[in-house]
């Protein structure tokens, strides 16, 4: 069925030209940046004979630059891991129960303008491919291409419709299908830019990157710092992994990555004849290329459906009970019994391993965790442990002032004792020798340097008062007697007998500014 342009360009004598819709042009120069991606499609896969097999060519992911989920790789890390695309899966939408192929090459190609976005027709040039070592030398943001094989009976009628849309640039789904890569890895880097291109970030790595963190978007940040960019970074450095699992199709890819291309096979790239009322120029006939496409396309999807449905019902079913129960894993395949399994049965297998693999993923994912909550416990009891031991030290530190305060605050009290029971000191004085006292060190020396300094100073205490006192005492004969002896006991050599009102001013004294000059309350010098 031939349809209609909006416009057309004609290189006539005698016409002016005339413009192409800029948006149909846009698409019409993407997909023929797309089509260059076929040359990375295996030459030795013969699609014309393996009716069942639809290849597809397309972008996977983009070198260099931060993607829609705030992701980015290195041009270096992607050419490094690209081989290890090979013979991954291809699912829908990420969906690991609904695998449809498989990928089986790779090439590389500097951005194209489409994955960006491009709709100006003189933004449109075809990027070509570069071979390893010209990505590696590359100063733009390169692109990963993938070859993808899809097991036509395992793609459900709908998205197969949709990816030939998808590649039919009047279709109104054209490049509604990329690809999204699927990645397994167990670090990661932060890179903190003001644009999206890796080349103008600071990395930061170990725990230099814990503070930009909670920044992240996976980590349910805003993926920003004021205008900067923060977005996680993949490497593939020895102390970190990072292993491709395969690819989904889907409709909103992460990357800068737009479409698909249908690789078909050379009978199938034949020209459409045009009748003598519609003839055109060759600019018109490459055009008109494009619009058979698409039809040409859905006659060959019908056709291989139909065969395909054929085998299936004719020839697979009858031995299907015979062959699988001798088939228990990949390695049971050999050329006799390969040739009556369909690609399902094949398909089944493939599952199953890849299901097992998942399993002993889970269970390697499970024990780590435990480690990592083992961890955290751990750090948490540390946590406690330290603040048990923060607050038992200001304990200890509290009982040993408080015992170190009562040490100082004797000694003082026995100083002050010993000079009032030494001098005779005046009230005047007191106050000056309990504030100096208070000062001085614990130590007997400091206090006898400033005793004996004192001694200079001060007056000693009296050693002894003799007191006799003439008793007359009117009483009898035995009384004179007992006074006698009074009087003679009376001369004790070394006593004290102070007077009870001057000794008890003074003990006032001396126990007044005891109080007063508590070590706690006078300012040290």
């Amino acid at each position: 069925m031939k349809k209609s342009f909006n416009y057309k360009l004609k290189f006539a004598s005698t016409s002016k030209a005339e413009i192409i819709d800029a948006e149909l042009a846009a698409k019409y120069c993407q997909a023929e940046q797309l089509k260059q991606l076929q040359n990375i499609f295996p030459q030795n896969v013969n699609l014309e004979n393996n009716i069942d097999l639809v290849g597809i060519t397309l972008d996977v992911a983009t070198g260099d630059l931060m993607n829609r989920n705030y992701q980015a790789i290195s041009n270096k890390t992607l050419i490094k891991i690209a081989k290890n695309f090979l013979w991954k899966p291809v699912d829908i939408e990420h969906d690991r129960n609904k695998c449809i192929g498989v990928i089986c090459n790779y090439g590389f190609r500097n951005i194209s303008m489409a994955g960006l976005g491009m709709t100006a027709i003189s933004d449109c040039s075809v990027e070509p491919l570069l071979t390893q070592e010209q990505a590696a030398l590359s100063d733009k943001p390169v692109n990963l291409c993938l070859a993808v094989l899809l097991w036509a009976d395992m793609v459900p009628e709908l998205l197969l419709e949709k990816i030939v849309d998808s590649n039919d640039p009047e279709s109104k789904r054209f490049a509604s299908i990329s690809a999204s890569w699927e990645l397994f890895t167990n670090n990661y880097d932060i890179a903190v830019s003001s644009t999206i291109n890796l080349k103008d970030a600071t990395i930061y790595r170990g725990e230099d990157k814990n503070q930009f963190e909670k920044y992240l978007v996976e980590n349910k940040g805003s993926g920003k710092i004021g205008d900067k960019f923060v977005f996680s970074v993949f490497s593939d450095s020895e102390e970190y992994m990072t292993l491709p699992a395969g690819i989904g199709l889907v409709k909103n890819p992460a990357a800068y990555v737009s479409g698909l291309s249908i690789v078909m096979s050379e009978n199938e790239n034949t020209e459409v004849e045009q009748s003598e009322e519609n003839k055109t120029t060759e600019n018109d006939k490459d055009i008109s290329k494009k619009q058979c496409s698409s039809e040409d396309l859905n006659i060959k999807i019908e056709k291989k459906q139909e065969i395909i449905t054929k085998i299936e019902n004719n020839c697979v079913n009858t031995h299907i009970e015979t062959v699988m129960p001798k088939i228990n894993k990949i390695q049971d395949l050999n050329d006799e019994n390969i040739k009556l399994v369909s690609a399902s049965d094949v398909f089944s297998l493939y599952e199953q391993a890849v299901s097992e693999a998942n399993a002993k993923y889970q269970d390697e994912q499970n024990k780590v965790k435990a480690l990592e909550d083992a961890e955290a416990k751990l750090k948490t009891d540390l946590e406690s442990f330290k603040d048990k031991y923060a607050s038992l030290e200001a304990e200890v530190a509290a009982i040993k002032a408080e015992q170190a305060a009562k040490t100082k605050q004797d000694i003082y009290n026995s100083r002050m004792d010993d000079f009032a029971n030494s001098f005779e000191i005046k009230q005047e004085a007191m106050s000056v020798i309990a504030s100096d006292i208070s000062a001085l060190e614990v130590s007997d020396e400091a206090y006898n340097a400033y005793k004996n300094k004192m001694k200079t100073l001060l007056s000693p205490k009296k050693a002894s008062v003799e007191i006799k006192e003439e008793v007359k005492v009117e009483t009898k004969e035995e009384e004179k007697k007992e006074l006698k002896k009074v009087i003679a006991s009376a001369e004790i050599e070394g006593a004290i007998i102070p007077n009870s009102q001057e000794q008890e001013n003074k003990e006032s004294l001396v126990s007044k500014y005891k109080k007063t000059f508590n070590v706690e309350t006078l300012t040290k010098k």
